[in-house]
């Protein structure tokens, strides 16, 4: 099976940081901060194997109109990405609490 490469934008790292900031100094709960952080950063790295496994993201938004964005769960977050099949990439846009309604 060929493995796809995982990128992040500049957009999701930003995300990635915000959040561990706020669960770490809002909630003052460092060490779930680390420990999402951990997840996150563990879970896209694993689309590279099998990237269609998730979903598509809902229509509804579009944040990319040319792209099928796909959704990975993790807890209580939401990894966006889009797959360039002829470069064998995976890119995640976003990260967010699938709870807090950001996009419309």
């Amino acid at each position: 099976m060929n493995n796809y490469r995982v990128f992040l934008t500049q957009r999701a790292l930003k995300d990635l940081e915000n959040i561990s900031a706020y669960i770490s100094d809002e909630l003052s709960s460092p060490v779930a901060a680390v420990n999402l952080e951990i997840k996150l950063t563990e879970a896209a790295p694993s689309l590279k194997e099998n990237p269609y496994r998730a979903p598509k993201f809902s229509e509804e938004y579009n944040l990319i109109p040319e792209k099928d964005i796909r959704k990975l769960i993790v807890d209580n977050y939401l990894i966006l990405y889009y797959v360039e099949e002829s470069q064998k990439v995976v890119q995640v846009v976003t990260i967010y609490n699938r709870l807090i309604k950001v996009f419309k």
